[in-house]
């Protein structure tokens, strides 16, 4: 076959037309002769198939006969019980006659998923609502006592597996696995039609708000993106900042006792940290885009204080913490204290580095004036270690059944974070250089917008960010050997 688009039939008919292209794109047409087998009993094959043209038969063989189960036709789908839970299949599917279909393996599906959710998930609501249907017609059909329907087994696995590959991409987050639905044979037995009609209802409704969750979730998306266009519009030139002055640390001093958090006094530190875990409510504008649990120890930047409450920024947005669930007094504090130790007199500013000094970030002023070069581009990329950081993302072993995604990587970057912090800083720093050449302001744009995603703990789409950061780098690395007469 040379189809490049699925046609607007069955389970797939609600999509749009560059939807099914796409999804077409992740699969491949095939062909099948008459009594060609696709999928054979007692073996997995971890793919799901799409009738085009003509008809499959389902059958299965026991103590030497073969029983026909059903009939599979065009528009209609076959396999996704091993597509969403691997295992050996209950029955052979066979071609009655020569027939056209489409399969797409469980690897591909995700990736299309992941790269439309908005379509994703329509497919996904269209596959249960089709499963609920059949599920009602073969139990009408079938009589008591009966041997159980093909399409209800092969449904109930599907629904539950659809609702749980939803959540996943939801709320990037485990869910726990769906329970068990009672098996057909018990329902025919009882003649209960009813409550396994209401169980589908359930699981529909349910498909339903996780939808509502996805929508969520790329406002929470979008308000970051549009904190990073902001970027985009930085003037070419800022007020010279005063250098930073370098001066002998202070000496120890004790920690104030912790107390109650105090009403608004019109100062707050520039960090604290949670003292226990605390669910934050993030809103942009005056509007709710979302919430996220966070660990006792996290370190949050403060911007201001509203009663009782510290105002820190978290995920491209505001929210509000109680200063009793962090430091919030014993920073201001330690911070005072600083403020009074630093001498008077005016010490000596740092100069700005040297071409190909040490690539680690520093700390210390740089003269607002002097151009971005190679050396500093280098020095963030160095500081957060981007290589290491994509090792993480490889997998070292087959992950053991219902892990976490990404849960190594999210760990990895977590403890990365003070280095993050510090490395964006220090490419905010370099933004307002009163010269930045356009590459390099394009790579320390993709930089800032990958520190975002690791403060926001968006592992899912930072794999992605880190490589295109990478492959910038390795240009521009290029660039700078053919300038300086050096090798790359």
């Amino acid at each position: 076959m040379n189809a490049t688009t699925l046609p607007s039939k069955g389970f797939i008919a609600g999509l749009k037309a560059e939807d099914r292209t796409l999804l077409a794109s992740h699969g491949a047409f095939r062909s099948a002769k008459s009594r060609e087998i696709l999928i054979e009993q007692g073996k997995s094959h971890g793919r799901l198939f799409f009738v085009l043209e003509g008809t499959f038969k389902a059958e299965r063989r026991a103590d030497g006969q073969a029983t026909t189960l059903g009939t599979i036709g065009q528009g209609e789908w076959i396999g996704e019980i091993d597509l969403f839970d691997p295992s050996s299949a209950v029955c052979s599917v066979v071609a009655e006659g020569d027939a056209d279909y489409w399969t797409i393996a469980r690897e591909e599906l995700e990736k299309f998923i992941n790269a439309s959710p908005k379509a994703g998930s329509a497919l996904l609501i269209g596959l249960a609502s089709t499963l609920g249907r059949r599920i009602r017609e073969s139990t009408e059909r079938a009589p008591v006592k009966a041997a159980p329907p093909l399409f209800p087994i092969l449904a109930l696995g599907g629904v539950a597996a659809a609702c749980a590959v939803v959540a996943f991409l939801a709320l990037s987050r485990p869910v726990a696995e769906p329970e068990q639905i009672v098996s057909q044979t018990e329902v025919v037995d009882s003649g209960d039609a009813d409550r396994l009609r209401q169980r589908v209802r359930d699981l529909e409704q349910e498909v339903i708000s996780l939808n509502a969750a996805i929508g969520e979730k790329n406002r929470s998306e979008a308000a970051a993106r549009q904190e990073l266009e902001s970027l985009r519009h930085v003037p070419a030139s800022q007020p010279t900042p005063s250098p930073v002055l370098v001066a002998a640390p202070p000496p120890p001093q004790p920690l104030a006792d912790p107390s109650p958090a105090p009403e608004a006094t019109g100062e707050w530190p520039e960090e604290t940290t949670l003292r226990e875990q605390a669910q934050i409510t993030i809103r942009k504008d005056g509007k709710v885009v979302g919430s996220m649990v966070l660990p006792a120890g996290r370190t949050l930047r403060v911007t201001g204080e509203k009663g009782s409450n510290a105002l820190v920024s978290l995920a491209g947005g505001t929210a509000e913490v109680p200063k009793d669930k962090t430091d919030f007094v014993e920073a201001l504090q330690k911070s005072k204290r600083q403020a009074r130790q630093v001498p008077a007199v005016a010490a000596t500013p740092v100069a700005a580095p040297t071409p190909r000094e040490s690539p680690h970030v520093r700390n210390e002023a740089v003269a607002p004036t002097a151009a971005v070069t190679f050396v500093d581009i280098n020095a963030l990329f160095e500081a957060v270690d981007i290589r290491e950081a994509l090792l993480e993302f490889k997998p070292s072993a087959a992950p053991a059944k219902d892990a976490p995604a990404k849960a190594e990587p999210a760990r990895y970057f977590k403890s990365q974070m003070p280095k993050w912090r510090a490395a964006e800083s220090r490419a905010r720093e370099l933004m307002r250089r009163a010269e930045v050449p356009a590459p390099m302001a394009e790579w320390l744009k993709k930089f800032l917008l990958a520190a975002e995603m690791v403060e926001g703990e968006r592992i899912d789409y930072l794999e992605a960010q880190l490589r295109q950061i990478d492959r910038d780098w390795l240009q521009l690395k290029t660039e700078d050997g053919l300038e300086t007469g050096s090798r790359p």
